[in-house]
């Protein structure tokens, strides 16, 4: 059985979606921020683990679903949990640069607006705490340079 087959917990994974811009006093960092219409707030990517699916593949998917964006993804940043209907929700949390943007087109009903906003103006614009502490630890943890440096580690990894 998968975590996503289990009954007595709902698994979810989305990712701190992340970009390098070139700013007036250089290079600054931009976080991918979502509005959904069905719940009125602004939310990192994220949703729930599908059957037989691993966290990082629906962390992915959600991502390319709610974005539009294909991203390399780093290193596993934290996880929250929460209530859902008196069941607890599990969502696991990753690292992951924007690579392929306009990759797929995000459903209006499910995302109505993407904000790329700075890591200060990102954590003021999220609505669920629990969001804001993940970017939080994401800023700690540092960005650039991680998923470029995992995705060497891959290569020759999976390549001999």
């Amino acid at each position: 059985m998968t975590t996503a087959d289990r009954t007595d917990r709902i698994d979810g994974a989305g990712a701190v979606l992340w970009q390098s811009i070139d700013g007036g006093n250089g290079r600054e960092i931009r976080i991918a921020v979502i509005h959904r219409p069905r719940y009125d707030d602004w939310s990192l990517p994220k949703g729930k683990v599908d059957p037989g699916e691993s966290h990082i593949q629906a962390a992915y998917r959600e991502v390319l679903e709610e974005t539009g964006v294909k991203a390399i993804f780093g290193p596993e940043v934290g996880t929250v949990d929460y209530e859902v209907d008196g069941i607890t929700k599990e969502v696991r949390y990753w690292l992951a640069q924007a690579s392929v943007y306009n990759a797929a087109t995000p459903n209006p009903e499910e995302v109505d607006q993407i904000e790329w906003l700075s890591i200060t103006d990102a954590i003021a614009k999220l609505s669920n705490s629990d969001d804001r502490e993940i970017v939080r630890i994401a800023e700690e943890f540092g960005f650039v340079g991680v998923c470029i440096l995992l995705s060497i580690f891959f290569f020759i990894l999976y390549t001999g």
